[in-house]
């Protein structure tokens, strides 16, 4: 089996903002959680627990994004919003087929993951405060109960 590398939380990754660099470094704890998993052995069941935590802490930090964007009337928040739906689609297509016969290979999921939050993180999370921030808008991004 193939080892899958960490992700080691690089200044490339933040978007600026503290407190949303910080929901985005644990998923990537939660992310190497994973990985460390696959580098030491695992099971079905303990890599779906872990998958399904990763799931979690996503929808967790997108409601509050999107809250956050909301707020400061984001012009493409529909579009983040489809991006966020589909990683959620996609991510529950992985976890339920780990209870079929033909499971998904775990490192294509592991790929899929840092692909998708790097690209997302440097990309699309950094235009929105990039927008708030072109238009001094005082948006607070708020805590919630996770």
């Amino acid at each position: 089996m193939a080892t899958v590398n960490t992700i080691h939380w690089k200044d490339k990754y933040s978007i600026g903002n503290d407190s949303i660099d910080s929901d985005h470094i644990k998923l990537f704890e939660i992310y190497n959680q994973l990985a460390e998993l696959i580098n030491t052995g695992y099971n079905k069941s303990t890599f779906t627990e872990a998958l399904s935590k990763m799931t979690d802490y996503s929808i967790y930090h997108f409601k509050k994004e999107e809250a956050y964007m909301e707020k400061m009337m984001y012009p493409d928040l529909t579009e983040h919003k489809k991006e966020h739906r589909a990683y959620i689609l996609e991510i529950s297509y992985f976890n339920a087929n780990f209870a079929t016969n033909l499971p998904p290979n775990v490192e294509d999921v592991m790929q899929f993951l840092e692909k998708w939050w790097k690209n997302h993180i440097q990309k699309l999370d950094y235009e929105y405060e990039y927008f708030r921030k072109a238009n001094h808008l005082k948006v607070r991004y708020q805590t919630l109960k996770f």
